[in-house]
Order: structure tokens, then C-alpha cells, then sequence
């Protein structure tokens, strides 16, 4: 930590200069100066960088970015302070703090068919499901360890429950839950009967005792994840399990389950759920709406309409937002509140494809990534307009995207491949 201080104002560049006063984020990380600071009007992020470099004395420089009245800057001080109405002897607080660095591709995983599902769990093992049914296991480092192919249409949403237990939607209708993570032995534990429509979306509680699924029927459905056998009336087939990495075929058995609660209320295919706090599920459709159920209710709690289509919708407890992909090509952020006086927070307008999946950070409760059929993943901001980075993921589209660590984000699409991209590695 650098400590610099000083009792006089700091001249840097020669005329039109503004007042700024630098503020970092973290302190405990950061301290510099808090005497305004003379710089050149015209300065933008980039340089106003090179500054508080140079006030911490880095050797190395360390990329910043800086926040204006709780919004990220992306013009020059003077752009903003006209942009505001606000006279050139305002002392504008700049408040700093470290930025995303741009992903950068690392690793492909290659598959047999479109990827439309992924995700990892907490022992950094990668979890992926296909369009010919075929969910597979890799390794941190990028090998197939197992693969199954029980379902018999294509995967549309992966989610964990534990280490050991995954869940899966699919085109055929149903959702299997999985265990056998730990062995590389990928069985199906229960199956998960009802739908009557391709199954497009499956969340997971954050006990993993329950999971909501939406699909195409219109409907949400709520279903126990309690072991198989433990409820009453369950039926088990027996079936041959499918093992691209094993020549023959051994005998599983299956347990067959219906939901707990169906939750109708949409008008259109539901295309995405995600747990809410205290208790409940946000629901996408196609129908232009997201809806908030009590899942011990099965009732509508709030509904929020606007936009076009949308694909798909992740929740932020941190920034209390709902952030959607639409079909009209915008990423939208969303108040949920009930005494919210704009639904739509922003409209994000930067694909030039249809915008397909979205995943907040683990790590920033502020940023989150969006992926669409330009083949383009972006990196957003919540308090910008303008995305922080813009990736080439695939030369096609791009299904689905996931955000899992610090460290990583991943996305799958048509290319029949995951993509790996390292951030700030």
C-alpha cells in the first residue's frame, strides 16, 4: 500500500484543466491524495489511469476504472460535466477501482453437437450438455472424463446441486438429475416427468432440495430433489445405461417423478428460471413478461412487462437486478421491486445478433456477461451504457454462457465446442 499526501493542488497538463478529487474503492487496498487534482479537461479513463498510477507510485501500472456519481465514466471529465450542466469549477469526485481485464481464449472443448448447456461445480469440474442428448464431464484442464446419453432430444440448461449431482432440461420434455459425479460414472437418479413442452429452463435452490423447471407448455414446475424412493407412489424402470466412454451397456434403474406444484400463469413458452430471495422464482417468456411466484403458493407475486422475447434472465442478489437476452438483439436490466417506478432499469443495445444467455459475476455483484448469435460475448458494467469488453467467442452463435469463477468465463454454440476464456489470468 502507498500512502501519498499533499497540502497543494497538483497541476498536471497545461491549460482547460477541471478539478478532480481521486477516491479509491478500497481503501484498505488504496490510499492516495484527497487534495483536488488540476488535470486536463479532455482526460478520459485511460489517462486518468496513468495518474493514479503515478500517485501510487506502481512501477507496474495497474488498469482502473472510476466512477462518477455512482455511474462508470466513458467520456472525458469535460463531456460529463456538460453533459450534466455542471460548471468547470466543479470538483469532481472520481472514485477508482481495478478493471476487468478483457477474457482471453484458452481452452476449446470439443463436442459431437451444438452445446446448449453448462456449467461447473465447486471442484472445478466442467459440466456440459449437447443437442444430441449427450451430457459429459471434463476435467479442470480440459479431458473428458465421462459422458452419457440418456436423454433422448436435445439439452437446453444444466444446472449443479452438489458435487456429485447435476440436473438437466431437455427438448424431450423431461429433466433427469444425475449422480455419479464423483466417479466418473454418470447414471440418471430420477427422472422428471410432467411436461408436456420442451423443458427450456431448470433452477436449483440454494439447499438443493428443490428445483423449478419452465418449458415451452407454458408451465413452471417445482419438484423434490429428495433421494429416490424416499416419497410414496414413485415408479422405477429399468433400463440400459448409455456410455459413449464404456462398449457395453449396464443395467440402471431409474426413479420416475412427479412435480409438486405446477405454476400456470403464462401465456407463452416459459424460456428461463432463477431463484428470488425469500422463497421465490423469476420466470422469462415468451410472452414479453417476467413473473415472480411464491413457490410455497404457487401464486404471482409481481409481474414486470416490457421488451420483446425474451431468451433468458439471471438474478443478482447483491444489486437486487434482473438482467434479460431478448430476441430483439438488447440486453435489458430490470428493477424487481414492487415499488420500482421504471421496470426497465436500461436497455443495453451493443449485439448485433440475438441475444441468447446471460450470467452475473460471482465475485461483482455489478457485472455481468451476455452472449448472442453474433457470435460475440460481452462483459457489462450495471452503471454503464457501454459494455466493458467485447469477445469474438465463436464464428457462429453462441447458446449459452456461464460466469463460474473470478477467473473464468465459458460459453458453448453451434460450433459443437465449449469455449474457455481466462480473465485477468
Amino acid at each position: 500500500m502507498v500512502n501519498m499526501s499533499s497540502t497543494t493542488t497538483t497541476e498536471v497538463g497545461p491549460t482547460s484543466t477541471v478539478q478532480v478529487r481521486f477516491v479509491p474503492s478500497d481503501e484498505a487496498q488504496f490510499t492516495v491524495t484527497d487534495t483536488p487534482i488540476a488535470v486536463p479537461e479532455t482526460l478520459r479513463r485511460y489517462a486518468l489511469s496513468e495518474i493514479v498510477n503515478h500517485l501510487l507510485g506502481n512501477e507496474k501500472p495497474i488498469p482502473f476504472d472510476f466512477l462518477v456519481d455512482g455511474m462508470l465514466l466513458r467520456t472525458s471529465v469535460a463531456k460529463y460535466l456538460e453533459s450534466h450542466a455542471l460548471s468547470r469549477e466543479t470538483i469532481v469526485k472520481l472514485e477508482f477501482f481495478m478493471a476487468t481485464p478483457a477474457p482471453e481464449a484458452s481452452t476449446e472443448l470439443p463436442h459431437d453437437d451444438w452445446v446448449g448447456a453448462l456449467d461447473t461445480n465447486s471442484n472445478g469440474l466442467i459440466l456440459t450438455g449437447s443437442y444430441d442428448g449427450v451430457v459429459s464431464l471434463w476435467s479442470g484442464t480440459g479431458d473428458r472424463v465421462a459422458t452419457a446419453a440418456e436423454h433422448t432430444g436435445g439439452i437446453k440448461r444444466l444446472e449443479t446441486i452438489s458435487d456429485d449431482m447435476f440436473v438437466t432440461a431437455s427438448l424431450d420434455h423431461s429433466l433427469r438429475v444425475w449422480g455419479g459425479v464423483r466417479e466418473e460414472s454418470l447414471t440418471t437418479k430420477l427422472l422428471l416427468s410432467g411436461h408436456t413442452g420442451s423443458v427450456e429452463g431448470v433452477a436449483v435452490s440454494s439447499n438443493g432440495q428443490t428445483c423449478v423447471s419452465g418449458s415451452f407448455d407454458k408451465t413452471l414446475r417445482v419438484w423434490s430433489l429428495a433421494p429416490a424412493g424416499s416419497l410414496e407412489g414413485e415408479e422405477e424402470q429399468s433400463g440400459k445405461k448409455k456410455r459413449k466412454t464404456n462398449v457395453s451397456a449396464q443395467r440402471t434403474t431409474t426413479t420416475t417423478r412427479e412435480a409438486s406444484l405446477v405454476l400456470e400463469g403464462h401465456t407463452n413458452g416459459v424460456t428461463s428460471v432463477v431463484y428470488g430471495p425469500q422463497n421465490t422464482v423469476y420466470s422469462a417468456s415468451w410472452d414479453h413478461s417476467i413473473r415472480q411466484w411464491d413457490i410455497n403458493s404457487g401464486r404471482v407475486v409481481h409481474t414486470l412487462v416490457g421488451g420483446k422475447v425474451i431468451q433468458s434472465i439471471a438474478y443478482s442478489e447483491s444489486a437486487n437486478l434482473i438482467v434479460s437476452a431478448g430476441a430483439d438483439k438488447a440486453v435489458r436490466l430490470w428493477d424487481p421491486r414492487e415499488s420500482a417506478t421504471t421496470m426497465i432499469k436500461r436497455t443495453l443495445v451493443s449485439h448485433t445478433g440475438m441475444t441468447s444467455s446471460v450470467a452475473w459475476s460471482p465475485t461483482d455483484g455489478n457485472q455481468f456477461v451476455s452472449a448472442a448469435y453474433d457470435g460475440d460475448i460481452k462483459i457489462w458494467d450495471a452503471r454503464s451504457s457501454i459494455p466493458l469488453h467485447t469477445v469474438k467467442a465463436i464464428e457462429g452463435k453462441v447458446l449459452c454462457v456461464a460466469w463460474p469463477s473470478k477467473e473464468q468465463i465459458l460459453c458453448g454454440g453451434d460450433d459443437n465446442r465449449v469455449h474457455i476464456h481466462s480473465v485477468g489470468k
